[in-house]
């Protein structure tokens, strides 16, 4: 949320407050993700914090929490599920097995590529660009032209990797900050934020394209000419000034079909 947001929901909550009223509850949910194009929603397979989506074969992929899911893309049914050890930030495919990026790849821990099969990591993928790393900021993950990419939120970077190596070969700057989800749709990249879909020139960097969003997006993935869109949770302040996770009964998975691009 801009500041200008920022100031325009105080200013709302102060009214409130003034008026004796509710001043804490938070605005209406959005009926849709997206005014434009068709949109779908399938239940969310747990009340966790939304980790990452993956689109591979007939299965959907989704991560809350430290739990990797398998869920049929039309019903949200769940298929089977696997713990995982350890924390990721995002998910993505290449079409035959599983990548899981951590929050730390910034800071030098790797990508784990994961059997679909089993759930179990197959593979580590280091790179020694971020070894030692300053910081963790890897909000995104994704699988195009034969490499992986890896998006660091803040800056808004998008980072090319050799999958066998881990060695960082190109960077794109996107033209935006504080980014969430990353994904290949096969002509440009995709990213989130709180307001936007943002596609992403994948030679030049910068936007080429933007869709409005009325909910934030945690994560992305791309298939049967469709996005997927795992939400990111509303946070706020109770009347006690605590951080809390507005709406904890977890949130829908959405699919946007949107009209084909110029």
């Amino acid at each position: 949320m801009d500041l200008a947001s920022e100031l325009g929901e105080a200013l709302r909550r102060f009214d409130l407050y003034r008026k004796g009223e509710e001043w804490d509850a938070p605005a209406p949910r959005p009926v849709r993700i997206c005014e434009e194009g068709e949109v779908a929603t399938i239940p969310s397979p747990s009340k966790e914090m939304p980790n990452g989506i993956a689109l591979l074969g007939e299965d959907l992929w989704v991560v809350q929490g430290t739990t990797l899911f398998r869920l049929d893309p039309g019903s949200g049914e769940r298929r089977g599920s696997y713990p995982l050890e350890w924390g990721i930030t995002d998910l993505c495919t290449d079409g035959k097995v599983l990548y899981a990026v951590p929050y730390g790849w910034t800071k030098g821990e790797p990508i784990r590529q994961l059997d679909p099969g089993t759930g179990n990591v197959t593979r580590t993928i280091a790179t020694a660009e971020n070894d030692p790393g300053s910081g963790s900021a890897a909000m995104g993950i994704a699988w195009g032209e034969g490499k992986l990419w890896v998006l660091h939120g803040p800056s808004g970077t998008i980072h090319g990797l050799d999958p066998h190596t881990g060695k960082q070969v190109k960077e794109i700057d996107c033209g935006a900050r504080w980014l969430t989800g990353l994904e290949f749709d096969g002509r440009s990249f995709v990213v989130g934020s709180d307001t936007f879909l943002l596609f992403v020139d994948p030679e030049a960097g910068g936007i080429v394209a933007k869709t409005p969003v009325k909910l934030g997006v945690r994560s992305l993935a791309f298939g049967s000419g469709s996005y997927w869109i795992l939400e990111r949770p509303l946070h706020d302040y109770d009347r006690y000034h605590r951080l809390v996770q507005v709406g904890s009964g977890g949130t829908p998975i959405h699919r946007l079909t949107l009209p084909k691009r110029p």
